[in-house]
């Protein structure tokens, strides 16, 4: 049964592993394994992806006792394949999602040969994340993402995602799971755009869709949040976590297709961020600052105004933060560096930049700074 569909049930799944594992040492010392090696391929695959890592270490002792000596994944590529196809199909949400997190290292290093099969797991994956939540589906967002970056590396030139197949459609189902109403599902669906983000290109129009859909996470407002009383406290954390994500997202955005994404508008969010910049919490001012900087970086001068500049002026003086003053002033310099030939807008940022001098952390540089300037 467990080789078919699986169990949820941890205390089951460990008592075939441990078996599982004795049978193959046995047999092996016998010779008669070798006629059921096809059989546990798969199954024995899908095992090394166990949530729970007792599990998944017994498992692996298992391939590698015995499929890494037979040719490892190259030599049963087709039986780990259907193995994996056939969990994603699972009645079972345990299959499905342990399915997922096998797919993933399955189609990791794989051949550009394979991209069609990378495609149609993707495909796949794509096809479950609609609908009704269940317990482990948010697996499936680490998948979605990861199985794009498989298949960037695998073409050349390297693809923007909106030219890959399937990558428009990734990146809208990453989005509409951003919302969410689970925290950690949120959290998951977000990490796995900041992931991809960071290393495939966007159109224009994919970044105002990833602007627009994360907008609630940015600017998610803590003080109006009433704690759950039931979450034990452990809510309100991930919420923040998700913003400072949906922040990184952005600063990725900007760094990774600057050329692209400086063709946005930006003029509301700015606005929206200087409004809301001092009620953050300190991990996702961070963000938003590293942020500020990549845009300041890709963007004509007048795009990051005096009035941003005043408010991580104002932000600085006040944290209590170092990491916030470091990732602030980062952000600053940016944006004064690269509206230097503004003189009205230096002159303003001179001034400026004198409250920031009684900072221990910041003395020297800042004076630096104004000195080059």
């Amino acid at each position: 049964m467990y080789l078919v569909d699986g169990t949820s049930k941890p205390e089951l799944r460990a008592v075939v592993a441990q078996t599982l594992v004795t049978t193959v040492r046995i047999a092996s010392g016998t010779g008669n394994l070798s006629s059921h090696l096809q059989d546990l391929v798969g199954a024995v695959y899908l095992g090394m992806h166990d949530p729970e890592k007792d599990i998944a270490k017994k498992m692996t002792d298992v391939w590698e006792d015995v499929f890494a000596l037979q040719g490892g994944k190259r030599a049963n590529f087709s039986e780990i394949q259907k193995t994996i196809s056939e969990g994603l199909q699972s009645p079972s949400w345990f299959r499905k999602a342990q399915a997922a997190a096998a797919l993933v290292a399955f189609c990791q290093g794989t051949h550009p040969s394979k991209r069609a099969l990378v495609e149609n797991s993707l495909a796949e994956v794509l096809e479950l994340v609609p609908g009704r939540t269940w317990e482990g589906k948010d697996t499936l967002y680490a998948a979605l993402s990861k199985l794009v970056l498989a298949l960037h590396s695998m073409q050349e030139p390297r693809p923007s995602l909106r030219q890959m197949k399937y990558g428009a459609q990734v990146l809208e189902t990453l989005v509409q799971e951003s919302e969410r109403r689970k925290p950690t599902y949120r959290l998951k669906a977000v990490t796995a755009l900041a992931e991809l983000t960071k290393a495939v290109v966007l159109e224009p129009c994919d970044v105002s869709i990833v602007i627009k859909g994360l907008l609630p996470a940015l600017f998610f407002d803590k003080s109006s949040y009433k704690t759950d009383e039931e979450s034990d406290g452990k809510t309100l954390p991930v919420l923040l976590l998700v913003s400072t994500q949906a922040w990184t997202t952005l600063q990725n955005m900007f760094t990774t297709s600057p050329s692209t994404a400086s063709e946005v508008p930006t003029d509301e969010l700015l606005q929206k961020l200087a409004a809301n910049f001092p009620t953050f919490v300190w991990t996702v001012k961070a963000a938003a600052a590293r942020f500020v900087k990549a845009l300041a970086k890709c963007t004509p001068p007048s795009a990051v105004d005096d009035q941003v500049l005043a408010v991580l002026v104002k932000d600085a003086c006040d944290s209590k933060y170092p990491a916030v003053q470091e990732q602030v002033w980062a952000a600053i310099k940016e944006v004064v560096f690269k509206n230097r030939s503004n003189d009205d807008f230096l002159a303003t940022a001179k001034a400026s930049l004198q409250q920031l001098l009684p900072l221990d952390l910041l003395r020297q540089r800042v004076s630096e700074f104004l000195a080059s300037l």
